[in-house]
């Protein structure tokens, strides 16, 4: 018998300490439609007129509201028909992106005009049947070319903290208990604990200290060797083998957490990790708080480690 492990769910999800928006939500009624913008979709990011119908078309094809704007003020009025018609079907509509702080960094180099935070404010506060929802991994007091809070000032900021040990037994016994999936199986998709090995699942937890896409990657890999060996079940040895592969196969993953999110101080400290497993907090108070807010260290007798194991392992075979 051959393992899966189709795992999508529907949350607001911290990638790594990047949170990822990914649109299988079975948690909201069906009177509420989603629309997903993709930070990495290069198309709509060309030019600002380029964006606006992007995101015009994404929306036109769950409201049926046809436009193409051109412009911030075309933009805005589209926006304007589509809360109206909403609030004539007594519908809501999430309007999510990720990454946000590319949007931040096309304002600094001139391609985005700062005032399209202007419409975003507006729409924010005038068009109630629009839920605007961006996931990144910077709080907006940190993107350095707009004044982000500003212009989101009755914005509400949420931080995803990492799962639970019951939300990952959660996830690897009932993989797609939250998913639109499940409605077209036979019968519920399930992973007996016994499957994960004696205290698996406690292990993968801590590997990944909960942090839903590293949780999954380790489980991922896991599965992908049980296949391989035709094995019954996830062992100790299997599972030793599956954190080795992890940080080869989620070594982009790994790497954009630790180096490719760090500022050169940040990395500087982080990297020291390599051949030390301590070391006492860092005295800029820039990289203190940041590295603390991202979830990469905790603090034990008053030094500071490494927070993910993973993190730690992938850090001295390969960052």
């Amino acid at each position: 018998m051959r393992w899966g492990l189709p795992v999508r769910f529907l949350q607001f999800t911290q990638y790594g300490s990047r949170a990822k928006i990914t649109p299988q939500v079975a948690f909201l009624p069906p009177s509420v439609l989603t629309v997903v913008l993709s930070m990495q979709d290069f198309s709509a990011f060309k030019s600002l007129e380029g964006f606006l119908r992007h995101m015009a078309q994404l929306v036109q094809s769950t409201t049926g509201v046809v436009e193409s704007p051109a412009d911030l003020t075309g933009f805005y009025s589209f926006l304007g028909k589509c809360n109206a018609r909403l609030g004539n079907e007594n519908k809501r509509l999430l309007l999510a992106g990720d990454e946000y702080e590319k949007i931040d960094s096309k304002i600094g180099r001139g391609d985005f005009p700062a005032n399209l935070l202007d419409v975003l404010r507006e729409s924010i506060q005038s068009h109630r049947q629009i839920t605007w929802l961006f996931a990144g991994s910077h709080e907006i007091t940190e993107l350095p070319n707009a004044p982000w809070r500003s212009y989101l000032v009755s914005a509400r900021t949420i931080s995803v903290p990492p799962f639970e040990p019951a939300e990952t037994l959660s996830l690897l016994t009932e993989p797609l208990k939250y998913s639109r999936l499940a409605r077209d199986l036979p019968k519920p998709v399930h992973f007996d604990t016994s499957f994960w090995g004696e205290e698996g699942v406690d292990r993968i937890h801590a590997e990944a200290a909960g942090w839903p896409h590293l949780v999954q990657l380790i489980a991922e890999t896991a599965v992908d060797l049980v296949n391989d060996q035709e094995a019954p079940s996830v062992t100790s040895v299997l599972l030793e083998n599956a954190l080795r592969k992890a940080i080869e196969k989620g070594h982009n993953v790994l790497y954009q957490l630790m180096h490719g999110e760090s500022t050169p101080p940040e990395w500087q400290y982080l990297s020291a990790f390599r051949k030390k497993t301590e070391q006492a907090p860092p005295e800029d108070d820039t990289v203190y708080h940041s590295l603390r807010r991202r979830q990469l260290v905790t603090e034990e007798n008053k030094f500071w480690h490494l927070r993910v194991p993973l993190m730690a392992r992938w850090l001295r075979e390969r960052g």
